[in-house]
């Protein structure tokens, strides 16, 4: 579900879920604090994700340690189906420089990877969304930029649940 937003927290406001996780940055802050106080919920921060760039084993820039903004110039990017502003990579990077990939766009992590693992495409996702794929060699990580991406990652919470001992246990987990 990683890219309903507005479902994920209906369900946790709607007690469907208990926890609901949600990247958060300047494009969705303000829609995500109003539907986060709209819904009598609370936001906490988990964790900081790295995203880098995914490709295939035999791509022939497989080998490049750290990719830069025209590296992506003519590759087609596999990304969810989400706004531009909404993708820490064209919002941080390519955007700055003018460069707009072609795209395609799947909802599910594991088909990005198997087009990614199959040459159809390269991926931006969380370096732990991945990791089960870069373990068996389906593909390889590459770091984008020197200074690299960073996306925090929050986690959407009834308030009357903030203090249940396996919210607190889930958070401590993460």
């Amino acid at each position: 579900r990683e890219t309903q937003t507005f479902e994920i927290i209906d369900d946790v406001a709607h007690m469907k879920s208990e926890i609901g996780l949600l990247f958060y940055n300047d494009f969705n802050r303000p829609v995500l604090e109003k539907l986060i106080h709209t819904n009598e919920l609370t936001f906490t921060e988990l964790f900081t994700a790295h995203p880098h760039i995914f490709i295939g084993k035999t791509h022939p820039l497989a080998n490049k340690e750290v990719w830069q903004a025209e590296d992506f110039a003519e590759e087609t990017w596999v990304t969810y189906p989400v706004p531009d502003d909404m993708l820490d990579l064209y919002r941080q990077v390519l955007k700055p420089k003018g460069i707009n990939p072609p795209r395609r766009t799947t909802e599910l992590t594991i088909a990005l990877i198997q087009l990614v693992a199959s040459r159809r495409g390269i991926a931006t996702v969380p370096y732990w969304a991945a990791l089960p794929y870069l373990e068996k060699g389906y593909v390889v990580a590459r770091k984008i930029t020197e200074e690299g991406l960073y996306s925090n990652l929050y986690a959407a919470i009834r308030k009357e649940d903030v203090n249940l001992a396996y919210i607190e246990d889930f958070h401590q987990t993460i």
